[in-house]
């Protein structure tokens, strides 16, 4: 189901001419063990998951990092929340150095000192 959302709502931006003015991220807070555990569950992997994210003039239909056969470690270049961030900023064309200030005058970095995905920025 997820695939054909994404392939539609894909297709209708670029149809449209929207594809390089939007960026499509999809993604969860964590990735899930393929054997089930003992209360019928998946367990958390909290160091490798999945993200997607296209449009917005990003480099398209490649995949950026891997992990090791089962899944469970990152092989090579791993990337962190804040690099995923910086990667959407800079689609969107938002400085990386951009600083919000909260309420209570906590400032706040657009990304989290992350840097842009260089495969997907170019």
């Amino acid at each position: 189901m997820l695939d054909q959302t994404i392939a539609g709502l894909t297709t209708d931006l670029a149809q449209r001419g929207m594809l390089d003015d939007t960026t499509i991220v999809c993604m969860g807070e964590f990735g899930r063990t393929p054997r089930i555990n003992q209360d019928a569950g998946r367990d958390h992997w909290a160091t490798t998951w999945s993200v997607l994210i296209g449009g917005g003039g990003l480099r398209g239909g490649i995949a950026v990092g891997a992990t090791d056969k089962d899944g469970m470690s990152c092989v090579g270049q791993s990337y962190l929340p804040g690099d995923i961030w910086a990667t959407v900023a800079k689609a969107l064309g938002i400085p990386l150095d951009t600083v919000h200030t909260a309420k209570n005058g906590r400032p706040i970095k657009i990304a989290n000192g992350g840097t842009a995905i260089k495969e997907l920025t170019g």
